[in-house]
C-alpha cells in the first residue's frame, strides 16, 4: 500500500512537471464569443418622445408617425 502511494506520488509530481513548460506556443482553448451590438448615436435634431407604431404595422407615403 506503501509503494502505491509512492508510485501515485511520482506520477503527480511528474505529471505537474511536465504540463507547465512554456515550450508549446500554441492556444490552449478555441470558441466563439456572442455580443449583442448595440449603437448609440448623438442627439441631432432632437428627442424623439413617442413612437407607437408596431412591428410589421405599413405607413402609407407622407404619413405622419407621431
Amino acid at each position: 500500500m506503501k509503494i502505491t502511494k509512492i508510485i501515485a506520488g511520482i506520477f503527480i509530481i511528474a505529471s505537474t512537471i511536465i504540463s507547465c513548460t512554456n515550450s508549446n506556443t500554441k492556444a490552449d482553448g478555441y470558441g466563439n464569443f456572442e455580443a449583442t451590438e448595440i449603437t448609440i448615436s448623438a442627439e441631432s435634431n432632437g428627442k424623439l418622445i413617442v413612437f407607437s407604431v408596431e412591428e410589421g404595422k405599413t405607413l402609407k407615403n407622407g404619413e405622419q408617425v407621431s
